[in-house]
């Protein structure tokens, strides 16, 4: 179950689904899945009355309070992988605005969804995050190839997933080295 903050408790509801389905699904024997296991991961970051999901603020306090990351990530129609869960912003910003047809400078005037590099900038070492890859559009793989690229950060610390099989396997040929989750 992931830990969320509300009105200054811990609840514990969805803090170990990451970790469970690496568990599951990952492949035996990659030395990488053997470096997340016994992680706790902040389920959209840790997110509260006030902090809302899969926000810098939820990833600040996800990591401030000793967890990794669990995020979602979209591609925007101008080719920016963004962190968001839903395909479109009406559940977190009552807006039609679908995320796959709108450009990146007019989804932030709608809501501050974060870019993917930009979270992976508050990675710290020892931390880990695990990124799901969301909707069946392939091309967020080579843009999320083009950003860990990029990345200075140590990629020990970091997992894929996705509920898509065509992405994961699509996944598989550019990141052997990382720990795919289908």
């Amino acid at each position: 179950a992931y830990a969320c903050l509300i009105s200054g408790k811990w609840r514990w509801t969805w803090l170990l689904l990451p970790l469970y389905l690496l568990a599951l699904g990952g492949r035996k024997g990659h030395p990488g899945l053997k470096a997340l296991q016994g992680w706790f991961y902040a389920h959209r970051g840790l997110h509260s009355k006030g902090v809302p999901e899969n926000s810098m603020a939820a990833f600040r306090a996800a990591l401030e309070g000793g967890y990794g990351i669990e995020l979602d990530i979209r591609l925007t129609s101008d080719g920016y992988a963004v962190v968001v869960h839903d395909a479109d912003l009406k559940r977190v910003a009552q807006n039609d605005a679908v995320i796959s047809e709108t450009p990146l400078e007019k989804l932030q005037s709608i809501h501050p969804v974060p870019l993917l590099k930009d979270v992976l900038a508050l990675l710290k070492p020892g931390k880990h995050l695990q990124i799901e890859l969301k909707g069946s559009d392939l091309g967020i793989v080579p843009e999320l190839k083009r950003i860990l690229d990029n990345w200075s950060g140590d990629r020990k610390q970091l997992a894929i997933s996705s509920f898509e099989e065509e992405t994961i396997k699509e996944a598989g040929k550019y990141f052997t080295d990382l720990p795919r989750v289908l």
